[in-house]
């Protein structure tokens, strides 16, 4: 291909050609007729550049390029390209995994290991970063670490700079630069986790970068996981950490059971009390009634209570008794002489006089037999029972009705003197106090009809009776009295 520029002078033509088949060069064509020779001048093509008054047109260096027609120089390839070539019209960038750092390159240069270039046209690499690392050359990306390992440093070049995350920690990954303390409340007892594990039912973890987990103290509880402290039980109540067995029914595959653990404040039941979160059974002597319970209580005199553990305390049996409290034997018989016909007592009745005890554990006296008393309460066997002395052996009266005739009641002594030969014996009533409208006769026949005066309720009848004895003496005779009184009790209605 040719390009021609004709310029006249006079008659004389020069035709100057410029060929453009790969060397760019100019190639002078001349006519001349009958006139002064001209010069003709071609701009250099891309690729070539000529300085000024230089007619002849040079190739662009490597590393250059002329990007324009009639370029006075060439212009070097800036950094991030490059071009091994001569007479280049443009620069190559650089390749991803390459750069080129600086101006006028004839060729790019791959990234190192511990760097890499995802871009193309770059004038440098980067640095592989922190929780990454770039095994070779001419990388266009850098590699994560993986999970559970991390990286603090950039620029690594091997998968052995990632470092396992400790017991305590973790590293979350891909591409972790740091480890991570578990947290209070879980932890993590391997190296090269990527997580930690929250604290289990019952257990705690109270700080960061804990490798296990505590089980709570004994009397100390907690429901939930994943915490940093244990719980104390409710007032009366104690810690329960245990499995309990659940079963889920379902109609495709049956039954099934798994056990669930289960951390609880639960309160103490009756027979046992609770102190900062710890169970008692209650002592012998001593019991717990009700739930919630903080403390024992003994058992009052009267009862008693030998087992541990108890809810109530048992009264002491008939013949038996307890004489104080928090009694945790058996309870003490009643001695000879003595006696208890109830239950739940705190002492034994004395044998009242007229009758004895001669065994243990009584539960009643024995009566001496008719016209005997004994000299004192206590008594421990029947030789105990002597005469009656004179006396009015009516104790008890039938009751009267205020306004209606009262049946005539005989009234008697014990162990009169009887009549014999040499002396003779009579017994003389007296009334002391009656009730209003009744009498006494001095045979001792109690009758009349009480007042309706009288107020209903109980009152009394006093009487005496005197027994003279009249012996004889010789042609004498001597006479001796004796009287003595009671008072019996009468009803009114």
């Amino acid at each position: 291909m040719f390009g021609l520029k004709m310029k006249r002078t006079g008659r004389a033509v020069l035709a100057l050609a410029i060929g453009m088949s790969g060397l760019g060069a100019p190639v002078l064509v001349a006519g001349v007729s009958g006139g002064q020779a001209g010069a003709l001048s071609l701009p250099c093509t891309p690729g070539y550049w000529s300085a000024t008054g230089y007619p002849i047109c040079t190739a662009a260096s490597a590393g250059y390029f002329v990007s324009t027609v009639g370029a006075t120089s060439q212009t070097a390839c800036p950094s991030g390209t490059y071009q091994p070539s001569a007479g280049a019209t443009s620069c190559a960038p650089a390749s991803a995994g390459y750069y080129v750092p600086g101006t006028a390159s004839t060729s790019q240069t791959a990234c190192a290991a511990g760097r890499y270039q995802p871009s193309t046209g770059q004038s440098s690499c980067l640095i592989a970063s922190a929780g990454y690392y770039v095994p070779g050359t001419a990388a266009t990306s850098q590699t994560a670490c993986a999970g559970g390992t991390y990286n603090p440093s950039t620029g690594q070049t091997s998968q052995t700079a990632c470092i396992a995350a400790s017991a305590g920690y973790y590293a979350t990954g891909p591409g972790a630069a740091t480890q991570t303390a578990c947290q209070a409340g879980t932890y993590q007892g391997s190296t090269g986790q990527t997580s930690c594990t929250p604290a289990d039912v019952g257990s705690f973890v109270a700080g960061t970068g804990a490798t296990a987990q505590t089980g709570c103290p004994h009397n100390r509880f907690q429901p939930y996981t994943g915490q940093t402290s244990c719980l104390a039980p409710g007032v009366g109540s104690y810690a329960s950490t245990h499995f309990v067995r659940i079963c889920d029914p379902n109609p495709a595959w049956g039954t099934w059971c798994y056990d669930q653990l289960v951390s609880e404040s639960v309160p103490c039941a009756p027979g046992e009390y609770c102190i900062d979160g710890d169970p008692y059974r209650a002592d012998e002597g001593y019991y717990v009634p009700g739930s919630y319970a903080t403390s024992e209580i003994a058992c009052a005199p009267g009862t008693f209570q030998w087992n541990t553990g108890q809810s109530s305390c048992a009264d002491a049996w008939a013949g038996y008794y307890v004489p104080t409290s928090a009694w945790s034997a058996a309870p003490t018989s009643c001695p000879t002489g003595s006696y208890q016909p109830a239950t739940g007592q705190t002492s034994c009745l004395l044998a009242p006089i007229g009758s004895y005890v001669d065994t243990t554990a009584a539960t009643s006296a024995t009566s001496c037999a008719a016209a005997y008393t004994t000299a004192s309460t206590g008594s421990t066997s029947s030789a105990a029972c002597i005469l009656r002395p004179f006396s009015v052996a009516t104790d008890t009266l039938p009751a009267a009705v205020r306004g209606q005739a009262y049946t005539p009641v005989t009234l008697a002594v014990y162990n009169p003197d009887v009549s014999a030969a040499g002396y003779t014996t009579t017994l003389k009533w007296g009334k002391v106090t009656l009730p209003k409208g009744l009498k006494l006769s001095s045979a001792g026949v109690l009758s009349g009809t009480p007042s309706l005066k009288l107020s209903a309720g109980t009152t009394s009848v006093s009487v005496k009776v005197t027994e003279t004895v009249t012996t004889v003496v010789g042609t004498k005779k001597v006479k001796t009295k004796t009287t003595v009184t009671a008072t019996i009790p009468l009803v009114l209605s």
